[in-house]
């Protein structure tokens, strides 16, 4: 084994160990924190190699991130649950381990209830990460209500980056199963993207759109009459209307090609159900 392998191997392993001796005694103090915070910005550096992500398994790591996801520290909550989506990002070797020591549940926990925005927010991003490509992931995420919680946490009444990773969550997920849309549309997503619509942030609308656009395209409509109903509901229909004719009226070339992707979706919105 390289010298070069041998030292990020050993690293990490001092990091684990750092976050399990934390699990062991309640992380109180300032410096106690701060201590924790610079262990796992170390190791969600060495986790963006992937033969490291393939490693941490080997030395407990994914056990003691998922443990550190219990800490009374909303910012290394966070940490924890980047360096979980780090690890597990386009991996499926991290992916399996993530699932094996029940990384879903407490991810998806965590999305529906911590106190913490940033926690919510990287929790979300985390499960994008483990259930992209991989379908033992994507089948745990709909048996947790992984798609009715995102549905609802496309509604989220607190930070935007909160509805924004949601919003990047349901693309990918609301059209796997038929279980996830019937989910997807009975808590709400429908409705609750097309509040996004009217988002001050560029993401967030674009985001919206082509959720909206997604679900529109894959629901089977007899299986989930709430979906036509929510689609030709007034305030969706004014909400898309309203968008399409505030992107119409950019003159601005940048700010009208930034927005082409959600016009072309709203576009293909409106031609679906307004004045249906």
């Amino acid at each position: 084994m390289a010298s070069g392998l041998v030292d990020e191997v050993k690293k990490m392993k001092e990091d684990v160990e750092a976050l399990r001796n934390a699990a062991r005694g309640e992380t109180t103090s300032e410096e106690d924190g701060e201590r924790l915070e610079m262990v796992l910005e170390d190791l969600i550096e060495r986790v963006e190699n992937v033969d490291n992500a393939g490693d941490l398994h080997t030395i407990g790591g994914m056990e003691a991130l998922i443990g550190t996801m219990k800490c009374s520290r909303a910012s290394v909550r966070a940490l924890a649950a980047e360096a979980l989506a780090t690890t597990t990002q386009n991996h499926p070797k991290a992916q399996k381990h993530a699932l094996e020591e029940g990384a879903m549940g407490v991810l998806i926990e965590a999305a529906i209830s911590d106190a913490d925005d940033e926690v919510r927010g990287k929790a979300l991003f985390a499960l994008s990460s483990l259930t992209r490509g991989c379908d033992d992931a994507q089948r745990a995420f709909s048996l947790g209500g992984g798609a009715a919680a995102c549905a609802k946490l496309i509604g989220h009444d607190g930070a935007e980056r909160v509805r924004v990773k949601a919003l990047v969550l349901g693309k990918h997920v609301f059209t796997q199963s038929e279980g996830n849309m019937a989910s997807a549309v009975e808590f709400g997503a429908i409705a609750n993207a097309a509040k996004c619509l009217e988002s001050a942030d560029i993401n967030c609308r674009e985001a919206a759109a082509r959720v909206l656009l997604d679900i529109a395209r894959c629901v089977d409509f007899e299986k989930n009459p709430k979906a036509v109903d929510d689609f030709r509901n007034p305030a969706t229909i004014a909400r898309i209307a309203k968008t399409r004719e505030m992107i119409a009226a950019m003159t601005d070339e940048g700010d009208a090609s930034a927005n082409a992707e959600t016009k072309v979706a709203l576009d293909a919105l409106d031609a679906m159900f307004a004045g249906n």
